[in-house]
């Protein structure tokens, strides 16, 4: 039986993130907030915050960096969850679970990416799409079902 492990995050960056440097390439390490809402059962609206690791390695990494992404800038990003455990120097075990992000998409507008105020994407007010025609029997050859 085949298995999934897959997070999607769609929240807010928490701090600026860390780039280091090592031989196999860059890793930029970085946490994102998630919030949801509810009422409780008083009836009195609730907020909850939840923090998430986030790690990107390799040519993302490299991707990420020139974006100059700041504490507070909003981002969807796919990845892996990973567990992993380490004794420190004093011998006490550390546990941590962090998303290992495969890919991301920086949200919002590139104003509170890098300064410029073109907005890269306004999800209230997406843009006029041409009205698609029906699908031809030449287009559905390739489809697997």
């Amino acid at each position: 039986m085949a298995s999934v492990n897959k997070a999607i995050i769609v929240g807010n960056i928490g701090k600026d993130p860390v780039v280091r440097n090592f031989a196999n390439g860059k890793v930029v390490q970085f946490s994102v907030a998630t919030s949801k809402k509810y009422r409780d059962a008083s009836g009195e609206m609730k907020e909850e915050t939840a923090w998430h690791n986030i790690k990107i390695a390799g040519k993302s990494a490299e991707s990420f960096e020139k974006c100059g992404v700041k504490k507070g800038t909003p981002i969807y990003l796919e990845g892996e969850i990973s567990y992993r455990t380490w004794n420190d120097n004093a011998g006490i075990r550390h546990d941590m679970t962090e998303i290992v992000c495969f890919t991301f998409q920086l949200l919002g507008s590139r104003q509170q990416v890098n300064g410029n105020a073109t907005p890269t994407y306004d999800y209230a007010n997406p843009p006029q799409q041409a009205q698609a025609s029906a699908p031809t029997e030449d287009d559905l050859d390739g489809l697997p079902f």
